[in-house]
């Protein structure tokens, strides 16, 4: 069992990370459209920043979930 909660944690830890570095790529676009006033850039930007936002929290809240259950077994 133990095996299975470490392999839950990697998976979510690495989908958590991505999750923020979509995030992160996102505000490199968002800023880097408000500089040159591209407006359909900044709102890709801020799309990605939300959607990456989300992933890293839900991913993280459900794996927390998961090894909570998966422990209770």
């Amino acid at each position: 069992m133990d095996t299975i909660v470490r392999i839950v944690q990697v998976v979510g830890t690495i989908i958590t990370v991505l999750g923020l570095t979509w995030g992160l790529t996102g505000a490199y676009d968002y800023f880097g459209g408000r500089r040159s006033r591209d407006t359909t850039r900044q709102d890709q930007g801020l799309e990605s920043i939300i959607s990456g936002g989300a992933m890293a929290i839900i991913s993280g809240g459900l794996t927390t979930a998961i090894v909570a259950a998966l422990n209770a077994i």
